[in-house]
């Protein structure tokens, strides 16, 4: 470094840095060329207009971009909802049908379950009546409303569980038990 630096002119440690940063040789042959460059307004001038075009052309390409996918996505998710409303309605009703032929002569114990690995150590109740352990976690692995564990014993998902309250276990109520996983 050819020139000294006075550390009293300087606020804090990185601007002294900065200052010391300017006169090293690296940075004195940048300042060389970029001052060669600059007598050059022409250069300049197209350095500064490619990379104004280069920006409208990113930009145009992220709006193409994301269009095409709000306007080929958006349809997709709607039709897949529509599409589980209605298998679920039919399902639920299907379901329905199911348990009011089973409801008469039983009793229906529902037992509430934090997920489906808890169940393996429940099964104790079923000679007196049936078992629907219901699964309150919504992300569970359970793929349909009901899923038959064995004999009298349901895995139901907990969106099932209030259609079938509303429909079948309200009309039914001296045969529902509704009992917490302590009790087991």
């Amino acid at each position: 470094m050819n020139k000294q630096i006075d550390p009293l002119n300087h606020n804090s440690y990185f601007s002294y840095l900065k200052e010391q940063a300017k006169y090293t040789p690296i940075a004195q042959r940048i300042s060389g060329i970029y001052k060669f460059l600059k007598k050059y307004i022409l250069v300049g001038r197209i350095f500064r207009y490619a990379r104004i075009i280069y920006l409208w052309i990113q930009t145009g390409a992220f709006f193409i971009l994301y269009a095409t996918s709000v306007i080929f996505i958006l349809p997709i998710i709607l039709i897949a909802s529509l599409t589980f409303l209605i298998y679920s309605f039919y399902s639920h009703r299907k379901n329905n049908k199911y348990f009011l032929k089973i409801i008469k002569n039983n009793i229906f114990y529902i037992i509430f379950l934090e997920d489906e690995e808890e169940l393996n150590k429940k099964y104790g109740i079923t000679e007196n009546g049936i078992a629907i352990y219901v699964i309150k976690n919504p992300f569970s692995q359970l793929t349909t409303a009901v899923k038959k564990q064995r004999k009298n014993v349901y895995l139901i998902s907990m969106s099932y569980f209030y259609c079938l309250k509303k429909h079948i276990l309200e009309k039914h109520n001296d045969n529902v038990r509704y009992m917490e996983t302590g009790d087991l």
